[in-house]
């Protein structure tokens, strides 16, 4: 077996979240693997039951910053669908977003039904974005995730880290980077590697209390070693880490009834 047919076997028996995924990547080409301190160090321990977005050999993904490729990702205003479709699940993906936990539906807001909003109320949602280029699932290095988000109610006996959060540089569940605005009235960015937890930045809310019936704009950039958490358009934490220098970027929401819109990725 050649070394090209190996690689092909190993990605079309590695686990992902749907069938569609396996026939999305170009093993034609080979990329760095990345220079993260700890880029896929403890992927070969995992079972799987661990979701990995990028199954098998990582050389086989584009590495490509935000802005290398702007316009890979279309972006998702929640404007091409009708109230309350269902626009993803864990079960039911689409071709720009990967659902890993709950339910994403549309909902419209206004009697001429044209105000036009993402809907989640499962009380643990997970969704990564998925961008392409000459047919491979792009691995992101640099960029921006920015989303607005609408508390609309908590659910009852939420735990202290109810509230919102954005992924950066997601290789697994168990190794990524997570900022969160958070019902507890903090901020934070953590990394999780091989499956644990370290707080890299925390602080109060510059705003004071997270309030509900109100829109929030929370972005989270990754350029370099640095990353930046803002909300509103103003920093609320950064701080360097050097673990991961690639992965998909993604949403999570905790215990919350929750709107979503404009959610984007910028250089």
């Amino acid at each position: 077996m050649t070394t090209k047919e190996s690689i092909i076997f190993i990605l079309l028996l590695s686990p992902c979240s749907n069938s569609q995924d396996q026939n999305e990547i170009d093993t034609s080409t080979e990329y760095e693997l990345g220079e993260g301190t700890g880029d896929g160090l403890c992927e070969p321990d995992y079972s799987n039951s661990v979701y990995d977005p990028y199954p098998g050999a990582h050389s086989g993904y584009p590495l490509f910053s935000v802005a290398d490729i702007p316009n890979a990702w279309p972006n998702e205003a929640f404007e091409d669908y009708n109230h309350n479709d269902l626009i993803a699940s864990s079960s039911s993906n689409i071709s720009h977003i990967d659902v890993t936990s709950g339910h994403l539906y549309a909902k419209h807001l206004s009697g001429a039904q044209l105000w036009k909003r993402g809907w989640v109320q499962s009380s643990v949602f997970r969704v990564l974005t998925k961008g392409y280029h000459n047919g491979g699932k792009i691995r992101w290095t640099d960029g921006t995730q920015t989303v607005r988000i609408y508390f609309d109610s908590l659910h009852s006996n939420t735990p202290h880290y109810a509230g919102a959060h954005l992924f950066a540089r997601y290789q697994t569940e168990n190794d990524l980077y997570v900022a969160s605005l958070r019902h507890d009235g903090q901020v934070m960015i953590k990394k999780k590697h091989c499956d644990a937890y370290t707080t890299l930045a925390v602080a109060p809310f510059s705003q004071g209390d997270v309030e509900r019936n109100r829109w929030y704009e929370i972005s989270f950039s990754a350029y370099g070693d640095e990353l930046i958490f803002s909300v509103d358009g103003n920093e609320e934490l950064s701080i360097n880490d050097s673990t991961f220098s690639w992965g998909s970027m993604g949403i999570r929401l905790d215990y919350t009834d929750t709107y979503l819109d404009d959610w984007s990725l910028e250089p």
